[in-house]
């Protein structure tokens, strides 16, 4: 074998090979510093973007709101004619339907014209949209992507994962909201406008299939072996909850939240804003 031409291929030593491991490490280090960094110059530069479409002035600063985990939350604020403004911009996750987000803006319009005035109000954009679509992408792979702002709301986020603790006085409060909104859109017409996801009643006979299957799944956790050990009762409360047709259709027709939680709602002196 002629060798001449090859290329050896050598032995690395223990050391030799732990030295660049190391220095795998810091390129790995690098690499994500690197994609967090260009995807937060990225998404800025998608609500600036955005906002050409509104007459809020000029963004000043975009700050990334932390806690859901759906759609992606930015509190921002604009300068127009000498004076500073604060808003909160949405980008929707990706695969929404358009015909959805037409959907919660109606619905959001109404409530707020029939009492749950203390609900977030939509900004228009410079034609009257309660949203912008625009296209992320490049090299025809792109997808639709969805923005709307909304006022900020004032007040402070007290439920959270780590301190989940209300007084009675905000979980009394927070329960007057809800009602409030039901009694707000009990009247709402969708106009055809729905949901991709199955009503409440269509929701409920799936989910023992899905619970079952969980159960199921090799997970070694003390939370696990507890959901084992309650899932009886778990799908005893759902079948407990099924309506039957003949009594569901004798029912007030109306929208329900469906994440209504203390933790997605903001709080001043012990009541709900």
């Amino acid at each position: 074998m002629n060798t001449s031409k090859m290329r050896h291929l050598e032995e690395l030593s223990v050391n030799q090979t732990f030295s660049m491991f190391a220095q795998s490490e810091e390129l790995k280090k690098i690499a994500a510093h690197f994609f967090e960094s260009m995807e937060s110059v990225l998404i800025r530069n998608q609500i600036v973007d955005a906002l050409q479409h509104y007459d809020l002035g000029t963004v000043t600063a975009v700050y990334e709101i932390f806690g859901g985990y759906v759609n992606r939350s930015f509190g921002i604020y604009t300068e127009k004619d000498g004076q500073k403004y604060e808003y909160f911009v949405r980008k929707y996750k990706y695969g929404i339907n358009e015909t959805e987000i037409a959907f919660e803006h109606s619905m959001i319009d109404y409530s707020k014209e029939h009492g749950l005035d203390i609900a977030a109000g939509l900004i228009r954009t410079k034609d009257g949209s309660t949203f912008v679509k625009k296209n992320e992408g490049a090299n025809g792979d792109s997808t639709d992507i969805y923005f709307a702002v909304y006022e900020f709301l004032k007040g402070d986020d007290l439920y959270t994962w780590d301190t989940p603790n209300l007084n009675d006085e905000e979980y009394a409060s927070a329960a007057g909201v809800l009602a409030t909104f039901h009694n707000a859109a009990r009247d709402f017409d969708p106009q055809g406008l729905e949901r991709v996801e199955p009503k409440i009643m269509e929701f409920l006979p799936t989910l023992p299939e899905k619970y079952m299957a969980l159960a199921k799944t090799d997970i070694d956790t003390k939370f696990h072996t507890y959901y084992k050990n309650k899932l009886a009762s778990i799908l005893k409360v759902i079948e407990s909850s099924q309506i039957p047709n003949h009594a569901l259709e004798k029912m007030p027709y109306t929208p329900c939240h469906n994440d209504f939680h203390a933790g997605n709602l903001k709080y001043v002196d012990s009541k709900v804003v």
